[in-house]
C-alpha cells in the first residue's frame, strides 16, 4: 500500500487508530496506540516505549527508548475493535535494528538462510482446548471426567 491507499483505507473503516505492535522476547504482544495523523512516525522513527520497561531486553533505566518501526505491508484491520487497525513492527534502538526483537531476529536469519541458497519454511501447531461453564460460573474442561492436571495435553 502506498501512502494515498492508506488513507483511502482509513477512511473507508474509520480508522483513527493504528496500533504499533510487536512480540516481546517471551511472546507476549506489545501495542501502542497511535492516532492515525502521527502515521508517518510510526513508519520512521517509531513510536516509542520504555526500553527498561520491556522485561528481557537487556536495558536498564538508564537506556535508550525501544522504538517500535511500522511496516506498512502488515497494516491490517482489527475486526474486534471498530475504529482501529494494527501495524507489525520491527525493534530499533539507537537508530539500529535491535537484534533482541523477535521480527529482526528471524528477518535476520531468514536473510542468512537466503544468502546460502535456502528457503525457510514455517508452520503454526495451533493448540485449543474445548471448554464449558460450570455450574459455579467458572470454565473447566467440557469433559467432566477428564481431571488431569493439565488437560490440554490429554
Amino acid at each position: 500500500m502506498n501512502r494515498e491507499e492508506v488513507q483511502q483505507f482509513f477512511e473507508q473503516n474509520k480508522i483513527r487508530y493504528v496500533l504499533a505492535q510487536f512480540v516481546d522476547i517471551h511472546g507476549a504482544a506489545k501495542a501502542k496506540a497511535v492516532p492515525v495523523e502521527h502515521l508517518d512516525m510510526v513508519l520512521t522513527d517509531g513510536a516509542g516505549f520504555a526500553g527498561f520497561a520491556l522485561w528481557g531486553f537487556g536495558m536498564g533505566p538508564e537506556g535508550p527508548d525501544y522504538m517500535a518501526v511500522g511496516d506498512l505491508a502488515t497494516l491490517q484491520l482489527i475486526p474486534w475493535m471498530p475504529g482501529y487497525a494494527r501495524l507489525i513492527c520491527n525493534g530499533v534502538v539507537n537508530k539500529k535494528p535491535y537484534p533482541y526483537c523477535s521480527r529482526v531476529a528471524l528477518t535476520t536469519q531468514i536473510a542468512r538462510l537466503t544468502e546460502r541458497g535456502l528457503t525457510m519454511f514455517t508452520g503454526i501447531e495451533s493448540e485449543s482446548m474445548l471448554l464449558a461453564r460450570r455450574a459455579s460460573g467458572s470454565l473447566g474442561p467440557a469433559d467432566p471426567t477428564d481431571d488431569l492436571g493439565k488437560p490440554c495435553y490429554d
